[in-house]
């Protein structure tokens, strides 16, 4: 089995130091860096399976990382943070956050976070490993790979997911706010048109089949039987 490699982001030389030599006994690879804007240059570089950040309130930069995985990325996000308090927590979430983490604590404790969000996340991909297949469209749940006329294409992770919700729901219309639950969380603090922006992204990407995305007036989306 491949080792799983792990982005550490973190200003702390000495914690850094401490997580990075304890997951590398356990055989995870590590690439380790120092702050978000760093981290979004090595997301570019290494195929990374999960990464680990110290998540700091407030930073903008922070935001842009989680956002910028959420949006890009098949990736889950463990944040580290000095603040107990439950508006962070749920801040966390609503970033994209598998799992929160309180500073301090046990490795032993954030060993057993890393293999459960692990192991979550492959039952969530995986879904019976059995391909969908709705007229043009194949969707396999375990790549996350979606195909158009046997074309490949390109989704990030946001798109990936509201595709396959559509997919594995055809002809059923879902209002925005029924969509940002699903696919966002019920944590999600964003505006519902977000879920306008991704549809049209997905109608571009799935062109010239995108039109069977279709606009329901006053109520929402779904996805049309071909």
């Amino acid at each position: 089995m491949t080792a799983k490699r792990i982005l550490i982001v973190e200003s702390n030389l000495y914690f850094k130091n401490k997580i990075s030599l304890n997951l590398m006994r356990e055989g995870y690879l590590i690439i380790e860096s120092q702050n978000s804007k760093e981290a979004l240059i090595l997301l570019k570089q290494y195929s990374i399976d999960l990464v680990l950040m110290d998540f700091q309130l407030p930073n903008s930069d922070d935001w842009i990382l989680c956002h910028h995985i959420t949006e890009n990325e098949d990736l889950p996000i463990i944040m580290i943070s000095d603040s107990n308090d439950e508006k962070a927590k749920l801040l966390g979430f609503s970033l994209g956050a598998e799992d929160y983490i309180v500073k301090p604590f046990y490795t032993t404790e954030l060993l057993a976070r890393i293999r459960v969000v692990f192991r979550r996340y492959q039952k969530n991909s995986i879904v019976n490993n059995h391909v969908i297949n709705v007229g043009q469209f194949s969707l396999n749940p375990y790549s996350r790979e979606v195909h158009c006329n046997d074309n490949h294409l390109s989704l990030s992770r946001r798109e990936y997911d509201l595709f396959e919700h559509l997919m594995v729901n055809q002809n059923i219309v879902f209002s925005r706010e029924q969509l940002l639950d699903s696919i966002w969380g019920i944590d999600y603090a964003g505006e519902t048109r977000t879920v306008d922006t991704h549809i049209k992204k997905l109608r571009d990407k799935l062109d010239p089949m995108g039109h069977y995305i279709k606009t329901v007036w006053g109520m929402g989306y779904k996805l049309e039987t071909l």
